[in-house]
């Protein structure tokens, strides 16, 4: 097996897309794959995969021995089987960036919580560390007693130069663990916030529209349910390998997809409901296009819901935090002063 090209997400959504546009101008692939080949990060992909296909190894296959995600070969069998490789890379382009724009979204909503609580680690820090033992210092050589007060306030700083290092410690040393085996920590955690009542019903419509954009895709491409079914548990979508692989015996059983899905706590209820009604009127492409549209939209409430709280608890966070570090600071200070009028 050759080595991966180690393309980042948002080049192996770029070069889908080049081949997809190139394709539809009516250029053949093996041409499209040298002129990719010239570009700097995806050449190497490229060129590796206009050899293969040159030998008569598919497009699929060749992807799968550079070790491209299986869901992404999986789109692109797709749409080998279908006859249609333009399409089918154009569709797997838009899941690519459908999904960064979602971690994206991610990524700025904690990005200000994660930035505040790490400001305001430093500061207590260089306050507990720095500056209140300079305090400490100048009572002595005053030869100033403490008051009962500000012994207690030069103990709490005392406490907290201590354990912030230590905190800091737990955390970076809990984001190691979670990098390394996200996978089994995410499981884990999802199933544990599921059981609460807001956060469950947010996490339920996420992993209901990242799984039925899937299975979207797959049904526009001509897949037939049961083998959609196997393809998104191959790739584990959304995290659910065994729950797809539970569906598909189910449906191997004469079962409809609504009754497959519907004991299932990673889907919303709305989902049973409108898989009951595609499977009434035969059409289930359809149905599933709907039920994503009605995810997308209830997603995006969710996150603006979200941000308007996030909002206001950090507000209130950052005035917590300059207030005790204002505290922190003018006590000792108003104390000295005082002492030494």
């Amino acid at each position: 097996m050759q080595s991966s090209p180690k393309l980042k997400p948002m080049d192996m959504e770029y070069f889908l897309t080049d081949m997809s546009d190139l394709l539809q101008a009516g250029i053949d692939l093996d041409h499209a794959l040298g002129l990719l080949a010239r570009r700097t990060k995806i050449g190497v992909c490229a060129k590796r995969l206009q050899e293969d296909i040159r030998k008569g190894t598919s497009t699929s296959t060749s992807m799968r021995q550079l070790g491209i995600a299986p869901v992404i070969v999986n789109f692109i069998q797709a749409g080998e089987y279908t006859g249609d490789l333009e399409l089918s890379l154009r569709k797997t382009a838009t899941f690519l960036q459908h999904k960064r724009i979602r971690r994206e979204q991610v990524q700025k909503l904690l990005a200000y919580p994660i930035l505040l609580a790490f400001l305001t680690l430093v500061v207590f820090y260089i306050l507990a560390s720095v500056v209140m033992p300079s305090f400490l210092k100048m009572y002595a050589a005053l030869g100033l007693h403490l008051s009962s007060a500000s012994a207690d306030i030069f103990a709490i700083s005392s406490t907290i130069g201590v354990m912030i290092p230590q905190v800091m410690f737990v955390l970076i040393l809990l984001s190691v663990v979670v990098y390394f085996a996200r996978e089994a920590v995410l499981s884990r955690v999802m199933r544990l916030l599921l059981k609460t009542r807001w956060i469950g019903s947010f996490i339920q419509v996420m992993v209901a529209r990242r799984a039925f954009e899937v299975m979207s895709f797959l049904l526009s491409g001509g897949i037939d349910l049961l083998s959609a079914c196997r393809v998104m548990a191959d790739t584990n979508t959304a995290g659910m390998g065994m729950q797809w692989q539970e569906a598909c015996h189910n449906l191997e059983r004469g079962k409809t997809l609504s009754e497959a899905l519907s004991n299932l706590p990673q889907m919303p209820p709305i989902v049973f409901d409108m898989m009951v009604l595609a499977e009434k009127t035969g059409d289930m492409e359809q149905g599933v296009f709907r039920l994503i549209n009605y995810l997308q939209r209830a997603a995006e409430r969710s996150i603006d819901r979200i941000i308007r709280y996030i909002e206001p608890v950090s507000t209130t966070l950052l005035g917590v935090m300059i207030g005790g570090a204002t505290l922190q600071l003018m006590l000792p200070m108003m104390e000295l002063v005082r002492r030494l009028s």
